[in-house]
């Protein structure tokens, strides 16, 4: 917090003090849920190697430059996939949105269980990371489809082809995140 934005800050209104905040809740928050995750970081097209999965204002997962840097947690292009099935952004879940037509989008949206990393993901947020393949599936039952990079910058879910290299991603793993 900058000085000038904490001599204006109203503790009072706080209940507890920030060290409560900073090594009880912060602290406990990230040793408790990192084990839920499977891989986390940032994830890259293989068709367009310098473009990254990004989640832009109006809801929407696209691709832009890859930041080819360390990602810190609040990075749009910090993604997690969830040991549960759930890939993730924040606490934002990854949506097909209910939309079955071929190419429809990939959506960001509030993930529908109370508790996105430990709790089952709604059919439409079930995104997984398939390693073998290096693709990124909606297992929404019965139609499993793959994130596809349809440009430089846009996506789209469609078929999953073992052949198509535009179905295909890498995941650079953050610095700080340790594969349990």
């Amino acid at each position: 917090m900058s000085k000038e934005v904490a001599a204006d800050f109203d503790y009072s209104s706080c209940p507890r003090d920030y060290d409560f905040y900073r090594y009880e809740v912060f602290e406990n928050y990230n040793s408790y849920e990192s084990d839920q995750y499977k891989l986390m970081g940032e994830v890259s097209s293989l068709s367009y190697p310098e473009k990254c999965l990004d989640v832009v204002e109006n809801d929407r997962v696209i691709l832009y430059q890859c930041r080819g840097r360390p990602l810190y947690t609040s990075d749009r292009h910090l993604i997690g996939f969830s040991k549960n099935g759930a890939a993730m952004s924040g606490l934002k879940c990854f949506d097909s949105a209910q939309n079955d037509d071929p190419g429809a989008p990939v959506k960001i949206f509030g993930c529908h269980t109370n508790h996105p990393v430990r709790g089952t993901p709604g059919t439409t947020q079930r995104f997984d990371f398939n390693e073998t393949e290096q693709w990124i599936v909606n297992a929404d039952p019965g139609k499993p489809r793959c994130v596809t990079a349809m440009s430089e910058s846009e996506l789209g879910l469609f078929p999953c082809e073992s052949g198509n290299v535009n179905q295909k991603w890498t995941i650079k793993l953050t610095p700080w995140f340790l594969v349990n």
